[in-house]
């Protein structure tokens, strides 16, 4: 259904792609509040943040006009309040989603990661660069704005939260966020760009599973998106 709303906002209209994620926001919360299963209702109330992160992304530039770096802020803070009300309503302890710094050496490389990561995102996505060129002046906000409320603020979504409450199923679960991150590239435009969101989101849900924490990838996730539109437009020219 995520990727039917997705596919709709592409490829007819972003008016259609919000009804059709309102419709999967308002299923999830049905679910959850008829489901007996404590661990299933868990899974419904937290997989509601994805519908919810795109109704908001895609309403905001709709009804206000505003700068890109501002418009990833405003956007963000609803974001950030949903997580919050959904780790309350789950009894979610920071910890429990990642917010630590376990691992404090395996972080930092996995946030170094981020760079060469960033470059193999770029020959998938080929974006264009947000700037004119790589000063500090006119990149340095930008890449704060990238790092913080795209980079950690996802990553607490899908890695912290999301995984959270499927871990709760055991198994192979705790891998269904992978799928549900890549399944909202769609509007990108690029299947490679789709698959190579997926590999790296199982890559990043393993590392906070093993490390439970999401500082690495969060800030790894930051990384990338700084290379993808503010570095390698202009290094690579392309």
């Amino acid at each position: 259904m995520l990727g039917g709303a997705e596919a709709v906002n592409h490829y007819l209209s972003a008016v259609g792609g919000i009804i059709f994620y309102i419709a999967i926001l308002f299923s999830l919360i049905s679910m959850a509040a008829f489901s007996r299963d404590s661990a299933r209702r868990g899974v419904w109330v937290a997989l509601g943040l994805a519908p919810l992160i795109r109704i908001i992304s895609l309403a905001l530039p709709i009804m206000i006009e505003l700068s890109q770096y501002l418009w990833y802020i405003v956007v963000s803070i609803p974001i950030l309040i949903a997580v919050i009300s959904v780790m309350r309503t789950l009894k979610y302890s920071p910890d429990e989603v990642g917010l630590n710094i376990n691992d404090l050496v395996l972080q930092l490389l996995i946030v170094l990661e981020g760079i060469f990561l960033g470059a193999l995102g770029y020959f998938f996505l080929k974006p264009s660069g947000w700037t004119a060129g790589l000063s500090l002046q006119s990149t340095l906000f930008p890449a704060l704005v990238l790092i913080i409320f795209t980079g950690f603020i996802e990553e607490l979504v899908f890695r912290g939260v999301l995984q959270k409450a499927l871990s709760a199923l055991g198994g192979w679960w705790w891998m269904y966020p992978a799928t549900v991150y890549a399944v909202l590239q769609i509007s990108q435009g690029s299947l490679w760009y789709c698959l190579f969101a997926f590999v790296i989101s199982l890559y990043f849900g393993y590392m906070a599973k093993e490390t439970k924490s999401i500082l690495g990838v969060g800030l790894a996730h930051g990384l990338i998106n700084v290379g993808l539109f503010l570095v390698f437009p202009h290094v690579f020219g392309f």
